[in-house]
């Protein structure tokens, strides 16, 4: 008589849920039990076939007295235990599940707490390689776990090599009540499909044309010979790991999984119908109550497909949400990746501040437990389109509501055609949010966070709970109407942390976005920011011909820059005191100087006005014209505001609302050319202007 893997020492089963145990027998002339202290529990029913049994013991309460399980056949006992009774987690995922703990930054708070605490893990790792270091899957479900594989105790080195969210969240969720327990399934680079059972593929037509054409589908004569790419075959995932916990019972899925999926829009479609199909299969074979946590992924730049996969897939995992489905918002934390100690993380979509996701996993764990069953985070529940704003209403958690008056960051507008800008968004009421621009008569279409820096977003409602990324409208995002750069040019932050997916080409630290100039030789300039407000003081010197130039970095890794659509770049500036005149943005490319010039006046006085910076014309160094193609202007990332004054001294400019549209409405009435200041140093040889 044999119990199948699962159930060896320090196994921890699901409170409140009957037991099933199973393994083989010779014939069902055996005999199982439960021991508990001096008592035994016999099981509530029975079965046996074909040399296969499993029995099923009544719901057990948890606690931290261990159970074990007494075995007899032929006259031949066996006792296996300790075993605990409590609340038992399925961790499925990719790498941002994976990580283990040696790599969080609050590793060693953790494991001190964790010490002692009769927390338990179940690590599937992988463990079957070929002779060149493949992983190998099964191609069929296996009813065995890897024989390598134990039950452990999750402190000191075990919690280490574990899971590092898994780690936090025991942190977060352990009590005095009862032993807390993960499976952890997951695996660095999976896709989705890895991670659905044959028959989800099969018996879904979508799902099985999408793999066909994307060259992702393997029949059993292909199998395992893909080399690297054998780890995420159709199916092999689930064959290997989740099939073996058929008839386990759990108290919740935590899945934390998609960078894999941030391609393009089809991809998101296709992964929305997977993750949905995922759900249905895992309820099948783990329990039709079972609930999932469905965690969003890290604010990260993926370079390939359309650039946007990232936003498309906060979006969709945003989508899931009821029916015993809890979406965990992450897209707002900061993806924070470097620890300074002796390890080396190299990639900074492993982020290592997964305490605020771990946290708020448990939040809503515990609000279900206070039996708020339909319990989620803030959601988009009604748009009012109004003739010049758009109001939202939003699905709050009961107590909780917005701060009347509170503005907001990170939501933008456009009208029915044109493009979205960032906007006035305050909150008018304790679940509504109004949308408003001067820019925009007559909105029609909003977006929140839709960035890929949308860490930096700060709806929240008066308990920290994050509205997720959302939208009025669907489908692919046209780049030339969403200006996902509005986080870099909006003149409310001095730097970014440049997600550029890879640490080996600068991705994660925080690069400067505002600086003095870099083409114009003046080597004053200090820049700072406050509300909004852009302010530039430096200094006009004969020696730099009275020019200064202020540097704006308008595209970011993951950013598109501004100069890709729009005929017209248009900012508010205005002096601290005299005047200045603004002369358009100089910008490096195909080894010369060049400049988009600045439309209409050029003169720069102590009250805000609207400039336009031409973007379909260019001027090379003699002020003629030059000719640029679409994918030259669309490879600029920084251009030079270009000012000169009127004599030596110290001059402070400021600007605000940096904007891909031509001269605002609001300034009908243009600066004044009275006292316009000569710029001798522009006649060109000759005497001609």
């Amino acid at each position: 008589m044999r119990l199948a893997r699962l159930f060896q020492k320090n196994f921890l089963f699901q409170r409140g849920e009957a037991l099933s145990l199973w393994g083989e027998a010779s014939s069902p002339s055996f005999s199982i039990f439960l021991k508990k202290g001096r008592g035994t529990i016999r099981p509530a029913s029975s079965f046996f076939c074909d040399g296969r049994f499993e029995v099923t013991f009544p719901p057990q309460e948890g606690g931290f007295e261990p159970y074990s399980i007494l075995l007899e056949e032929n006259g031949v006992a066996e006792e296996i235990g300790p075993i605990y009774c409590g609340d038992l987690y399925l961790g499925v995922g990719q790498s941002n599940l994976a990580v283990s703990l040696a790599y969080m930054e609050d590793k060693a708070e953790t494991l001190e707490f964790l010490r002692g605490k009769g927390a338990k893990i179940l690590n599937l790792f992988d463990e079957e390689f070929d002779q060149e270091g493949h992983v190998l899957r099964p191609f069929s479900p296996r009813k065995e776990i890897h024989p390598s594989l134990r039950w452990q105790n999750l402190e000191g080195d075990a919690a280490l090599s574990s899971s590092g969210l898994l780690c936090l969240l025991a942190k977060e969720l352990c009590s005095s009540a009862c032993p807390i327990g993960f499976i952890n399934a997951s695996v660095g680079g999976i896709s989705i499909d890895s991670l659905l059972p044959k028959e989800s593929i099969e018996d879904n037509p979508e799902i099985k044309a999408y793999l066909l054409k994307s060259g992702k589908y393997q029949s059993e004569g292909e199998w395992n010979r893909k080399g690297a790419a054998n780890y995420t075959q159709q199916s092999g995932f689930f064959n290997e790991k989740i099939a073996p916990l058929k008839g386990l019972k759990f108290k919740a899925v935590l899945y934390y999984q998609g960078e894999n999926s941030c391609f393009d829009f089809d991809s998101a479609s296709y992964f929305s119908l997977a993750l949905k199909e995922l759900i249905r299969a895992y309820r099948r074979y783990l329990g039709s109550d079972l609930d999932f946590y469905v965690c969003g992924i890290a604010d990260e730049y993926y370079p390939y497909g359309d650039g946007l996969g990232c936003l498309y897939i906060q979006e969709v995992l945003a989508a899931f949400q009821g029916e015993g489905v809890t979406y965990i918002p992450v897209f707002d934390v900061d993806p924070r990746w470097l620890i300074l100690d002796e390890n080396r993380v190299d990639h900074p979509i492993h982020t290592v501040n997964k305490s605020p996701v771990a946290r708020r996993i448990a939040y809503a764990v515990r609000q279900k437990e206070k039996g708020r069953v339909n319990f989620s985070f803030p959601s988009l529940a009604k748009t009012e389109i109004l003739p010049n704003k758009i109001v939202l209403t939003l699905k709050l958690e009961e107590g909780d509501s917005l701060e009347i008056g509170k503005a907001y960051f990170g939501f933008t507008l456009a009208e029915k055609k044109g493009i979205f800008l960032l906007c006035e968004a305050k909150a008018v009421s304790e679940n509504e949010i109004e949308l408003s621009s001067p820019l925009i008569l007559h909105p029609t279409r909003f977006a929140y966070a839709f960035t890929h820096y949308s860490y930096l977003c700060d709806c929240k409602t008066k308990n920290g709970l994050p509205l997720p990324p959302c939208r009025n409208f669907s489908g692919a995002i046209d780049k030339r109407e969403m200006d996902l750069s509005f986080v870099s040019s909006s003149f409310r932050f001095l730097s970014l942390r440049e997600n550029n997916f890879g640490s080996s080409v600068g991705g994660g630290f925080p690069i400067p976005l505002y600086g003095k100039g870099k083409i114009l030789p003046n080597p004053h300039g200090e820049v700072s920011l406050s509300k909004g407000v852009l302010r530039f003081d430096t200094v006009s010197e004969n020696a730099s011909y009275f020019y200064s130039g202020l540097s704006l970095l308008l595209g970011p890794s993951g950013l598109f820059p501004r100069l890709v659509g729009p005929k017209c770049l248009t900012l508010d500036l205005k002096t601290q005191e005299g005047e200045a005149e603004f002369l358009g943005a100089l910008f490096r490319i195909k080894g010369g100087v060049y400049r988009f010039p600045n439309l209409g006046s050029h003169i720069v006085s102590q009250e805000f006005q609207s400039y336009s910076i031409s973007l379909d014309s260019v001027q090379d160094g003699s002020e003629g014209p030059a000719k640029l193609s679409q994918g030259e202007l669309e490879g600029i990332a920084e251009i030079e505001l270009q000012f000169r004054f009127p004599k030596e001294g110290p001059y402070t400019i400021f600007a605000k609302d940096l904007r891909p549209l031509e001269r605002s409405f609001l300034n009908e009435n243009k600066p004044s050319e009275k006292g316009k200041i000569k710029d001798a140093s522009l006649t060109l040889p000759g005497g001609k202007p």
